[in-house]
């Protein structure tokens, strides 16, 4: 095997990058990195072929406007925490969706009247719940998504739930 000086110093250029990364960067960043890019990784090609583009448009509007009305909800009825009556109200909202575009609506006029009473709303339930709610944590990093304050627990729900997401990828195809 004949390896030239070029590749050689790559290699070792890279495995020292890798080292360095290890060493320097905590693995919670790492793994939350690692984690989420395969999560997206898989779901683009499910959305492509099911043809379900209006899901990857809709689904950060609705997951920001879950968020804050979550939050709203669990003060009101202390039923649910705020992440599961965000996952709750995400999915009432995509459903209602999807059958409105299975009755017949156009794909296009339902993505656009959702992302823009979506996008409104969330102004106006994070204003409410930022004025009206004291939260133990910052409600920007959970909305922006902050991987850097990732704790080992959303660690574990993130490996779990990209676990079984790239399983169903992987059967669907």
């Amino acid at each position: 095997m004949n390896i030239d000086n070029k590749t050689l110093l790559l290699l070792i250029l890279n495995v020292i990058i890798i080292l360095y990364a290890f060493i320097i960067v905590p693995y919670t960043w790492f793994l939350t990195i690692l984690f989420s890019a395969i999560l997206y990784g898989a779901l683009s090609p499910l959305i492509s072929a099911r043809r379900i583009y209006f899901l990857a448009a809709e689904a950060p509007h609705i997951s920001l406007l879950s968020v804050a009305l979550g939050i709203i909800f669990y003060n009101v009825l202390p039923i649910l925490s705020e992440f599961s009556w965000a996952l709750v109200l995400s999915l009432i909202l995509i459903y209602v969706i999807a059958f409105a575009i299975r009755w017949g609506l156009d794909p296009d006029v339902v993505t656009s009247a959702t992302v823009a009473f979506t996008a409104s709303s969330s102004i106006i339930a994070i204003s409410y719940v930022l004025s009206k709610y004291s939260i133990k944590y910052n409600l920007w990093s959970i909305i922006l998504g902050d991987p850097l304050l990732t704790t080992r627990d959303e660690l574990y729900v993130l490996i779990g739930i990209s676990f079984i997401v790239f399983s169903m990828v992987l059967y669907i195809f």
